[in-house]
């Protein structure tokens, strides 16, 4: 029976919450039933530690927030890794990795909500994000506030 590709996207792998929590997962998944890879827009000191468990990190090297080769980059990876899921984590990985994703026609994409993040409750990002959830075939939230918190802001249930 073929394994499960799993490609996390986040978007830093500095030390925090969320990249502790990734770490967790991603190590702890059963290898016989599913394959994880690890991408992060702007690399971080975590990439070794992936590494070392034996997971596939690609560092797209986004240089600032405009940098649109990212995009052809992620693109490029997607392609080649062909993950059954796309399970991003924080905004610029959501945002980024959502619509990437569906370009390239991943059956699965799901992100999580670590925080209540204050740029997403600018008009322009709370857009974005809005508009780009809509590939999401699951939201996850790490706590019940997140997830009051995010249904609150997002306007759904």
């Amino acid at each position: 029976m073929p394994r499960t590709k799993i490609f996390y996207l986040i978007t830093g792998l500095c030390i925090g919450g969320a990249e502790k929590l990734l770490l967790a997962l991603a190590t702890r998944l059963d290898r016989s039933r599913f394959e994880p890879g690890v991408g992060t827009l702007v690399g971080g000191n975590l990439l070794e530690a992936f590494e070392r468990e034996g997971i596939r990190v690609h560092n797209f090297a986004m240089r600032h927030k405009a940098d649109v080769g990212v995009v052809f980059r992620l693109r490029r990876a997607l392609l080649a890794e062909r993950p059954d899921v796309v399970h991003t984590h924080l905004l610029h990985a959501d945002l980024l990795g959502r619509l990437v994703a569906w370009w390239c026609r991943v059956p699965a994409i799901v992100s999580t909500f670590h925080m209540l993040e204050g740029p997403r409750h600018r008009w322009i990002v709370k857009s974005a994000d809005r508009w780009t959830s809509r590939v999401n075939h699951a939201l996850v939230a790490v706590s019940e506030e997140v997830k009051q918190g995010i249904a609150r802001v997002e306007g759904i249930d």
